[in-house]
């Protein structure tokens, strides 16, 4: 907003500093993890 553009959801992985990528990368790792726990134990099928 501050630049004129619209907000979106976009995330540019290039402006983010090693330590920040780490911890969305681990993050992201632990969903996954949460989404097959859950997937199994309700036999959703979507996971």
């Amino acid at each position: 907003m501050a630049q004129g553009q619209a907000p979106d959801n976009f995330l540019a992985l290039e402006e983010l500093s090693n330590f920040e990528r780490s911890h969305l990368k681990e993050a992201f790792s632990v969903v996954q993890t949460l989404q097959g726990v859950l997937g199994q134990r309700y036999q959703t099928g979507r996971y």
